[in-house]
């Protein structure tokens, strides 16, 4: 079997627990948060395992050889419900079983990432020949390796006797013309398409969750960060627009109070250039004295005036025409005698305008 060696740090792999005959190793709880991110491994103890090696055809590793390779395992697996990892190599496919009953005894969920513990120590593959190793659980496994490929394996509780390694070495003695004539397959792309079904099958959801959440976040990120920037530059020139439309009020406002003002000072301007109303009053009042006659009646409007006076019979009305014509504060004046009245006359006249201040100091 392929080693994956990944190099990663600690804190960034996934969590191995030992299965071992007396049962699953307990995570410690600082390894809740790894296990539930990337996931748990069930390394199961070689005591706990069978190996075999089969004859691969040749040919492309396709999905007939390789369900074909995992019936020949199952069959020689000596287990009612035995659980598989098959290792392709060029010549040979090495086939580790183990006992799914028995695991879920110990405590392995249904459906858990296992791995055989003697697959992981495999590569890389030492010269041919054999090597003993101490297992994780305290025994011993002997590993015999031909053409660079595992030829045979053997666990003992124990450390071997020199009687018993000779006796397992003899055993697994091969004649050198053994598969001489076989077509090999390129070790080199078995090991990666192995690499690539480990890691494919040791994909967890969460894992899959994160791996579409990086996908689909990196461009959301970058959406969402023009988003803010484009939101950023719209506050930006509203807040400009804003400031645009207050100062263009301030100053409407201030134009329209400025022609207020204006139209008021008109109106001032207006009510001052008119004369006060008591002027012509006085005028006819002084006229009618002069005449020898007496004002009975005087009404004033905006720019006329109307007054009604007594005189004698004799009194010559030009006379009186030329006294108010004379008057600053009258002009086009005219005189008629009031009906049914021959004492009366009526007298009719225009207002003039105030003499402005420059006018007067000419």
């Amino acid at each position: 079997m392929s080693r994956i060696s990944t190099h990663w740090p600690a804190f960034l792999s996934c969590v191995d627990r030992q299965v071992s005959a007396a049962g699953v190793k307990p995570r410690r709880p600082s390894d809740l948060w790894r296990a539930l991110v990337f996931g748990e491994r069930y390394i199961v103890s070689r005591a706990l395992l069978h190996f075999e090696r089969i004859e691969r055809p040749s040919g492309p590793l396709d999905k007939r050889m390789r369900t074909a390779i995992a019936l020949a395992a199952e069959t020689r697996a000596p287990f009612a419900r035995p659980g598989l990892s098959v290792v392709w190599g060029a010549r040979h496919a090495q086939s580790w079983s183990w006992d799914k009953d028995r695991l879920s005894r110990l405590g392995v969920p249904p459906n858990a990432w296992v791995v055989a513990e003697s697959a992981l120590d495999t590569y890389p593959v030492p010269d041919d020949g054999h090597r003993m190793r101490q297992t994780r659980d305290g025994g011993h496994e002997v590993q015999v390796f031909h053409r660079h490929e595992l030829f045979a394996s053997r666990f003992w509780p124990h450390h071997p006797s020199e009687g018993e390694l000779e006796l397992f070495l003899r055993r697994c003695r091969r004649h050198d013309e053994e598969g001489e004539n076989a077509k090999p397959t390129s070790l080199a792309m078995a090991r990666l398409r192995n690499r690539i079904r480990d890691w494919s099958a040791r994909i967890t959801p969460m894992q899959a969750l994160l791996g579409a959440l990086v996908l689909l976040g990196a461009p959301l990120l970058h959406q969402t960060g023009a988003h803010a920037r484009l939101s950023h530059d719209w506050r930006d020139a509203q807040a400009k627009l804003e400031t645009v439309i207050e100062e263009s009020a301030t100053r409407f406002q201030a134009r329209r109070t400025w022609q207020d003002s204006l139209n008021r000072l008109d109106s001032y301007r207006t009510a001052l250039d008119l004369i006060h109303p008591l002027a012509p009053a006085a005028d006819l009042a002084e006229a009618a004295q002069t005449a020898g006659g007496r004002l009975q009646r005087f009404q004033i409007s905006q720019n006329a005036v109307r007054a009604e006076l007594t005189a004698e019979d004799s009194m010559d009305p030009a006379y009186i025409v030329g006294l108010l014509e004379n008057a600053p504060s009258l002009s086009g004046v005219t005189i008629s005698r009031v009906q049914r009245q021959q004492d009366t006359w009526e007298i009719r006249a225009s207002l003039n305008p105030r003499p402005s201040a420059t006018e007067g100091s000419r």
